[in-house]
């Protein structure tokens, strides 16, 4: 039965999925395997992208970090998130933020500016000691009440459980135009 399911699977798919199936056939023992035969190809495709394939972006640093820090006005999380040696590049001028205390400035600065900030976590991908995270930054201005959104993207450096350092690149443009303002040549 396993035979003639990985038969079909191998005929109608693409060559990673091929290799996805081929791996999990091997792996389970066909008692296992063998109920996914009664199941379509397509609905044996889903279930191995969705259970075997999936990143789960809220085991992740970055999703704690933004989930608790911004989401959640935590300002506490800091200390436990951040080392305390922290580097945290692409906020303000060329510099890089040094430590949690330099990074609480910014983060009050940000906060005066804005409320009902809400960071969306669209994606995260995790490997080793590294992390990224694709996300849509929504907030009000706190002096014109305009409702502004803004996509941006964060990569970290992970040691013993916490950010070390981070890379920001967050389009701080369309936001300021969002507000109103324009790049003068």
């Amino acid at each position: 039965m396993v035979s003639l399911c990985r038969k079909t699977f191998l005929e109608n798919n693409t060559v990673f999925t091929r290799y996805v199936l081929s791996v999990v056939v091997n792996i389970l023992e066909p008692r296992i395997f063998a109920p996914f035969c009664s199941i379509s190809i397509q609905e044996l495709y889903l279930f191995i992208i969705k259970y075997l394939c999936m990143r789960n972006v809220q085991s992740t640093l970055l999703y704690q970090w933004f989930e608790n820090v911004w989401n959640r006005e935590d300002k506490d999380a800091l200390h436990s998130l951040l080392t305390k040696e922290v580097r945290v590049h692409g906020l303000v001028s060329d510099a890089p933020v040094e430590g949690a205390p330099g990074f609480a400035m910014f983060y009050d600065n940000f906060k005066t500016q804005f409320h009902n900030i809400n960071v969306e976590i669209d994606d995260v991908i995790s490997q080793d000691d590294m992390e990224a995270a694709r996300t849509t930054v929504h907030a009000i201005h706190t002096e014109s009440k305009k409702d502004v959104h803004f996509t941006g993207i964060c990569m970290v450096k992970i040691e013993n459980g916490k950010i070390a350092e981070a890379w920001n690149e967050f389009d701080f443009l369309s936001m300021y135009q969002q507000l109103g303002q324009n790049l003068i040549a």
